[in-house]
């Protein structure tokens, strides 16, 4: 009913009609979106915004792009930061986010610790170990690392408090890819 009455106001001039035609479709995307709909509009602002599901009990959906972190196991160094828009499944992030690591660093990986999100997926010369794995785990030094890989819980929490990469106010100037270099390298920095 509502957009039908915006639509019957701007009938009368064509010049008003073009000059708000990418607002007028916002709200009837808006207006028209169902519940279980694929692509949502979150934000009239920043179409681009996605739901991305957490899972967990504190806060079970965050709003915008999903970014892939590659750090070192031991020392926790940031090595790449790339941003996954179209919010992909964790295991079709990997093949990126290692390859982006070897070209920053000119080593490729061998052994990867990831969470459960990456169940099911190999990488071909890569050994991936998963968060609360036993199996496999023969060594005191692979119990640790497995253990470690927590770390890098608090290496986002800084990127999305201190590096602002939690809400991108520079969009304007830039878009999530640029952002998410501009945050890693300012943490790399400090």
């Amino acid at each position: 009913m509502f957009t039908s009455t915006l639509n019957a106001k701007f009938t009368q001039s064509a010049d008003v009609q073009t000059a708000f035609k990418d607002t007028l479709v916002k709200i009837h995307r808006i207006l028209t979106q169902e519940r279980h709909d694929k692509d949502k509009l979150y934000s009239f602002h920043t179409p681009e915004v996605e739901c991305i599901s957490k899972d967990k009990a504190h806060k079970k959906y965050e709003f915008g792009v999903k970014v892939g972190i590659t750090v070192t196991n031991k020392s926790n160094f940031l090595l790449g930061a790339r941003s996954f828009p179209g919010n992909p499944y964790d295991r079709h992030t990997l093949e990126s986010g290692l390859e982006q690591a070897e070209i920053l660093s000119g080593i490729r990986a061998k052994e990867v610790f990831v969470d459960l999100g990456y169940r099911g997926f190999e990488v071909s010369n890569v050994t991936i170990y998963k968060a609360r794995q036993n199996r496999g785990l023969n060594t005191l030094r692979l119990k640790i690392a497995v253990k470690r890989r927590n770390a890098i819980e608090l290496i986002i929490g800084h990127l999305k408090n201190d590096g602002l990469l939690g809400r991108n106010y520079l969009l304007a100037l830039c878009d999530d890819h640029l952002l998410t270099d501009y945050c890693t390298h300012s943490q790399l920095s400090n």
